[in-house]
This record gives C-alpha cells, structure tokens and sequence, in this order.
C-alpha cells in the first residue's frame, strides 16, 4: 500500500470517528461545559454529568472562553439524555446550591465505554439541540480490590436452588402421572371382573333354570307313571 493511499485510509476513518471527549460547545450566546463528578468516570458506581451555563464573552474564541456569571435557573427548561448504542436514559439536572449556573444530574453507569450527553430545552430565548461527549466510562473491574466472590457464589447457590427446585417440580409431574395410569389400570381391572361376574352370574342362573326344569320334567313324569297305574 502506498502513502498516499495510507492517508486516504486515515482521513476517511477520522471521518467516522465520534468525537469524544467533546466536552466544550456554544449555543447561540452560551456557553456549554460537561462533565464527569468524578474524573476518571468508572462503571458500576453513582457519579453525576455536571453542565455548566454561562454568556460567551465577546472576542474569545470557544476554547478561550472562561465560565463566569453563569446563567441560573435552568433546572425546569433544560434536560439531560445519556445513551449509547443499546439504551438511553433521560436525566433532571438539578442546579448547584453554591455556584450559579452549575447544573448536576445523577446517573449510575453500568457498562464502560463512550456515551453521549444529548443536552435539550432552552436558555431564555434561545433553543437547545445539542450533542456532547463527556470522557470515557473506565471499566471498575481493572481496579477492583478484593474480587467479589461472595457474589459470585451467592448467584451459583441460587442458580443450584433453581435448578433442584425444577427437578423436584418434574418428579413430581412424573410421579403424578404414574399414578394416574395406576388408577386407569385398576379401574379396567375392576371393570373386568365385573364383567366376569356378570358372566358366571349368568352361567349360574341358566344352570339352575336347566336343574329346575329337569326336576319339573322329573315330577311330572312320575305322576303320568302314577296316573297310568290307576286307571282299572
């Protein structure tokens, strides 16, 4: 790859680099400071988005300009929107007690990385649209002392709790069923020898029938007999 193709590669992924760190901007008449309460910002903690609102002195450029005399009540017109690629949250900042146009909105990050602070509302007159990245979220876990496995263990506990309950909870699916099948197969058995007994009661009553009939047959023969004998 040549040189010139090099700096082609390099201009046209500045291009699409965000602009972090973006901490410095002016609307209109004003300028827009923002930053971190705590700086380096970690993930895993409370910290806050601190905005500071003041008039752009005449002649400065931005980077020149101080924050002074800074423009008070803001906290009921101005709103504060953190988000990243997955989510955003929208934040009420809440003015300083001490010093005039400082505005303070709490927010506890998860996750490091770069945000972005969308800054909407109005200053007096004037619209507010505007984008900022405050510095990056640092990840907690490089400076994490002691390792917290008390956590850790107490999420695998729960985990082996869930996962017993749900055995116990199939077992007794089971155990249910098994006994359903139980009661269907004695009911046929019961409905079997109910059967049976219907049958054997049948064969019984026609058994009987036959024995009482052969005895009438029997009776009657002999008084024919009888009968016969007494005629002269």
């Amino acid at each position: 790859m040549n040189t010139i193709a090099v700096l082609v590669c390099v201009a046209a992924s500045a291009l699409f680099m965000p602009a972090y760190a973006h901490t410095l901007d002016s609307v209109g008449e004003y300028r827009l400071e923002l930053q971190w309460e705590v700086e380096p910002p970690y993930s895993g903690g409370v910290n806050a988005l601190k905005l500071y609102v003041s008039p752009l002195v005449p002649g400065l450029e931005l980077d020149e300009q101080p924050f002074q005399d800074g423009v008070e009540g803001l906290e009921d017109t101005i709103k504060l929107q953190l988000a990243n690629r997955d989510s955003m949250i929208t934040l009420l900042p809440e003015a300083d007690d001490q010093i005039p146009g400082l505005y303070r909105a709490h927010v506890k990050v998860l996750r490091p990385g770069f945000y972005q602070a969308n800054i909407l509302g109005h200053i007096g007159e004037t619209v507010v649209s505007l984008s900022m990245h405050p510095h990056e979220v640092r990840d907690a876990g490089h400076i994490t002392f002691p390792d917290d496995y008390g956590e850790i263990r107490d999420l695998f506990v729960a985990q082996e709790a869930l996962r017993a309950e749900q055995e116990a909870l199939g077992a007794s699916v089971e155990s249910a069923a098994s006994a359903g099948a139980d009661l269907k197969a004695a009911v046929r058995d019961l409905e079997a020898r109910m059967d049976a007994l219907a049958a054997d009661s049948a064969d019984q009553s026609v058994a009987y029938l036959a024995a009482a009939l052969g005895a009438a047959g029997i009776i009657l023969g002999g008084i024919a007999v009888y009968a016969a004998r007494r005629r002269p």
